[in-house]
C-alpha cells in the first residue's frame, strides 16, 4: 500500500514540475510586454524660479511618474520624491526610471540604462540637444527624449524637453 502511494506522490510531483515548465515557458519574456512609445513629439517647460508643486510645472507622463525640477540641483519624480535625490553621478532620481543615450528607432539592444545622475556625469548641460530613451521600469515603457534648455548656476532650475508620446 506504502508503494501505491509513494507512486502516487512521484506521479503527481512529476506532473506538477511539468505543468509549472510549461506554464513559465509560455510565460512572455519582459520584452515582449514592453512598449515603446513612438507617437508625437511634445514639448515640456518649467521656467526658472516656477513653483514644481503646481501640476502645469509638471511633466505627469504617466500615473506613475512626474517629472519635474525644484529651483536647482537635479530633475526628480514628484509623484513619489519631494525632491531630487543625488548630488553629481550618485543619486536615483527621478525615481521609477532609468535613461541611456540613443533613440527608439535604433532599438535597445545593447544599450545601458543608468540612472540620470550616471547618464550625465555631474554636468546635465552636456545632454542637451542629445537624443536620450528614458524607461518608466515599473510600466516597462521606453520614450525618446531631448533636453532643449537647462538653466544652470542656481538661476531658477528651468528646464526644457521634447519627448515622443503613446
Amino acid at each position: 500500500m506504502k508503494s501505491i502511494y509513494k507512486t502516487t506522490i512521484l506521479i503527481m510531483l512529476l506532473a506538477c514540475t511539468v505543468i509549472a515548465c510549461k506554464d513559465k515557458e509560455e510565460t512572455p519574456a519582459e520584452e515582449d510586454n514592453q512598449l515603446i512609445w513612438t507617437g508625437s513629439v511634445i514639448s515640456f517647460e518649467k521656467v526658472d524660479s516656477a513653483d514644481w508643486a503646481l501640476e502645469v510645472n509638471q511633466d505627469r507622463i504617466t500615473d506613475k511618474v512626474w517629472i519635474t525640477r525644484a529651483n536647482n540641483q537635479g530633475i526628480f519624480n514628484f509623484k513619489t520624491e519631494l525632491s531630487y535625490q543625488g548630488e553629481d553621478v550618485q543619486g536615483r532620481s527621478p525615481a521609477d526610471t532609468e535613461w541611456a543615450v540613443g533613440s527608439t528607432k535604433n532599438g535597445l539592444d545593447g544599450l545601458v540604462f543608468k540612472t540620470w545622475a550616471r547618464l550625465h556625469q555631474g554636468a546635465p548641460l552636456d545632454l542637451l540637444n542629445r537624443d536620450l530613451i528614458v524607461h518608466l521600469v515599473s510600466e516597462n515603457i521606453y520614450f525618446d527624449l531631448k533636453f532643449t534648455s537647462w538653466s544652470s548656476g542656481g538661476s531658477g532650475g528651468g528646464f526644457s524637453y521634447e519627448r515622443t508620446t503613446p
